[in-house]
């Protein structure tokens, strides 16, 4: 986002806090949510995404930032990995 556009930071801004695209619909597919502790969630934002989510794999990982797909790539990677073996949707290459 530091090097879009700020009409493109802006609406995306936007985008994210409109009140009227958040629905209470599940969430019918398999989902993983991979947290970081540091990000200040609250209390029960678990318990929130298993209201929504049903099936959901919810990580809360230490020591990571906003960005924890980078600070542990190996660990994201495998546990990702992870997730798409355990639903099937890992092929085989």
């Amino acid at each position: 986002m530091l090097s879009a556009p700020q009409h493109v930071a802006a609406s995306a801004m936007e985008g994210m806090t409109a009140l009227d695209i958040w629905k209470d619909d599940k969430v019918a597919v398999p989902a993983l949510a991979v947290m970081s502790e540091s990000s200040g969630w609250p209390p029960d934002n678990e318990a929130l995404y298993r209201g929504i989510i049903p099936n959901l794999d919810y990580q809360l990982w230490s020591g990571v930032s906003h960005f924890l797909m980078i600070d542990k790539a190996d660990e994201f990677k495998a546990a990702l990995a992870a997730f798409l073996k355990k639903q099937s949707l890992l092929g085989s290459g």
